[in-house]
């Protein structure tokens, strides 16, 4: 079955389905997959790509469905680099030139003591997303050789993608030597999907020129138009209006013995 772009698969956790204050969520206010990278604080995402990147090793996590292709079809989307063509925003907003890379600085800071108290290390690499910058390689190189000269502090690349680092994620044995906010990160690709909601992908994105307010959300309807975008789906194929989706219910749930788990090979 190949991805359909009218349907918007609605995803619920079971017992992880919580708002942050630990209540349940009913199914009226669950996410759908296309949107769990873009919500800040939810805790939905990890467990997906967790169970993808390696579901022979991930029990209790079972998917409750058949029905695969479209869950595929997105976690490739938003696992890879992005395909889509960024300015640059080096030298101050004033490169001209296409990004090829995202580049965070970080700098290595003492550790909280009661961390520390509780086992975590001394010293942590202290990012910084709010001076996060997509560049191209020259100015890339030129954020690398700033943050060379203060000594303490560096800079991380990565893909302009929804696939963080491995050592950014929540199961990765190296994720305690890294403080990130993780929900600032994906704002900045917030901007990239709001843009991408009513413009093509092929587009050169000025990010200077999104105008977003902190408290905008990506709704389901817009998510899954930009998923669409995202696996060059024709845009005749794209439903205009919201009635025209269908919302399917994907249940997960958790089993001691990982018995009737569906097999498939990972994605990332």
């Amino acid at each position: 079955m190949a991805f359909d772009p009218r349907t918007i698969v609605l995803l619920n956790f079971g017992a992880y389905a919580k708002d942050s204050e630990g209540r349940y969520l009913p199914s009226s206010r669950l996410h759908s997959l296309a949107q769990l990278p873009l919500l800040e604080g939810f805790k939905g995402f990890s467990y997906v790509d967790r169970y993808l990147s390696n579901p022979e090793k991930t029990a209790p996590i079972v998917i409750e469905s058949t029905d695969l292709a479209s869950i595929q079809a997105i976690a490739v989307s938003l696992g890879r680099k992005l395909g889509i063509h960024v300015k640059c925003e080096g030298r101050d907003n004033t490169c001209r030139d296409e990004a090829t890379a995202w580049v965070l600085p970080y700098g290595v800071e003492h550790n909280f003591d009661e961390k520390i108290r509780s086992g975590g290390p001394e010293w942590i690499n202290q990012t910084y997303p709010l001076l996060s910058l997509f560049c191209c390689d020259p100015c890339r190189e030129e954020q690398a050789e700033i943050y060379r000269k203060r000594s303490d502090q560096r800079t991380q690349v990565m893909d302009i993608g929804f696939k963080l680092p491995p050592h950014f994620q929540k199961f990765h044995p190296d994720k305690p030597n890294w403080n990130v906010n993780t929900g600032e990160l994906y704002a900045k690709l917030r901007k990239l999907m709001i843009y991408l909601i009513d413009n093509p992908a092929g587009d050169e994105i000025d990010m200077s020129r999104i105008p977003v307010n902190k408290k905008t959300m990506i709704n389901r309807y817009g998510a899954n138009r930009v998923i669409a975008r995202l696996l060059h789906v024709p845009e005749e194929e794209i439903p205009r209006r919201n009635k025209d989706y269908v919302t399917r219910d994907l249940r997960w749930s958790t089993s001691d013995t990982g018995r009737n788990k569906q097999r498939f090979l990972p994605l990332f």
